[in-house]
């Protein structure tokens, strides 16, 4: 997320605030993580339904 660092980093050197602009980026960071991760997780989940793989825990 370049875009989002380059945008803390232009507020930030303005403000002078830079540890609550770089807490607020990485909180953004993790949320669209998060999100993506769960998003994923729903997709691979959707297309494994057909397939007939022993499960590796028997």
């Amino acid at each position: 997320m370049p875009d989002l660092l380059h945008s803390v980093q232009q507020v930030y050197n303005q403000t002078h605030q830079v540890i609550p602009l770089l807490m607020v980026a990485a909180l953004c960071r993790v949320a669209v993580t998060v999100v993506l991760s769960a998003g994923q997780f729903y997709v691979e989940r959707h297309c494994a339904r057909g397939s007939a793989r022993p499960s590796p825990c028997s």
